[in-house]
């Protein structure tokens, strides 16, 4: 990063950290809600761990694609960067040294995965009659649901819809872009 933008942007921020805990906090409903209603979750730590995941990485995207559209390159890096460590020091900050080791390659893989997924789709979701395949709606959807059930493809696009209105993104993202 140049100087001049490391000085505007390279400062931590008390909102993109608030930011991050809140998409901590939100994966977590999100993904604490899912277990307790699907069918096909084994309802263990490993199987919330997974869903919680999912929707981070979603939630996580969105702030990527957010910070980009309002504040091109540049804020695009310096808030996903910060939102996504934040993110990452926040869910990692009971493990030792060794386990965190570990664990970042396994998060930075999802981040990976799943920005390549969701940087192909174009729309967020279908207009008209339009198939929602290679939406993002939709990709998220079976990433989080891992199903072809259609009530647990429902109860993950409700959970998605909930948790991008509790977070307000976009909104969130212009305020911190105000205030650097």
């Amino acid at each position: 990063m140049s100087g001049f933008f490391a000085k505007i942007f390279g400062k931590k921020s008390k909102a993109r950290q608030e930011l991050a805990d809140d998409i901590v906090t939100t994966s977590m409903a999100c993904g604490q809600t899912y277990i307790a209603n699907s069918s096909n979750s084994g309802g263990g730590e490993k199987d919330l761990g997974q869903h919680v995941n999912e929707f981070i990485y979603f939630f996580l995207h969105m702030v990527n694609r957010g910070a980009f559209s309002s504040g091109g390159k540049y804020a695009q890096e310096v808030i996903y960067d910060e939102v996504a460590e934040h993110i990452f020091n926040k869910l990692m900050s009971n493990f030792d040294q060794d386990q965190r080791s570990v664990l970042i390659e396994i998060y930075a893989d999802g981040i990976i995965v799943t920005e390549e997924i969701y940087g192909k789709c174009k729309k967020f979701t279908r207009e008209g009659d339009e198939s929602m395949e290679n939406t993002l709606l939709w990709e998220s959807v079976k990433r989080v649901s891992q199903s072809s059930d259609d009530e647990e493809r429902v109860l993950a696009a409700e959970l998605i819809s909930a948790g991008l209105q509790t977070l307000k993104i976009n909104s969130r993202i212009d305020l911190i872009l105000k205030n650097i």
